[in-house]
């Protein structure tokens, strides 16, 4: 974002693809963001659905409750390059109710001093 150092969104896109090497969900999402709206440093790519629907299957086998979410929207919906599956929507209806169950069941986040 350019918040207290200079803008600059390839080294951006190398941070978020590490973390999303790593595992993390969030890190994992913007990039799949990044490839549908052509964002840190995509935006000369054309629109890459097939890999941002990717990246959303593995924040969302991460447990990333909102890639999980637009999951759900675009095999319901249509979108993201899919066509509306009445079958993988209710898929991805069962993992996101999974998500939420689980995301109810853990113990609140402590407060950071």
């Amino acid at each position: 974002t350019g918040r207290g150092i200079a803008k600059d969104e390839k080294l951006a896109l190398q941070h978020f693809s590490k973390a999303a090497e790593l595992g993390n969900g969030l890190a994992i999402q913007v990039i799949a963001d990044a490839h549908l709206k052509g964002l840190m440093g995509l935006g000369a790519a054309p629109r890459d659905n097939a890999a941002a629907v990717a990246a959303f299957k593995r924040a969302a086998d991460k447990g990333h409750l909102p890639a999980a979410e637009a999951l759900l929207r675009a095999y319901t919906e249509g979108g993201f390059g899919l066509n509306a599956d009445t079958a993988q929507a209710a898929k991805w209806q069962a993992r996101v109710a999974e998500l939420r169950k689980q995301r109810a069941a853990a113990p609140p986040a402590k407060a950071k001093p």
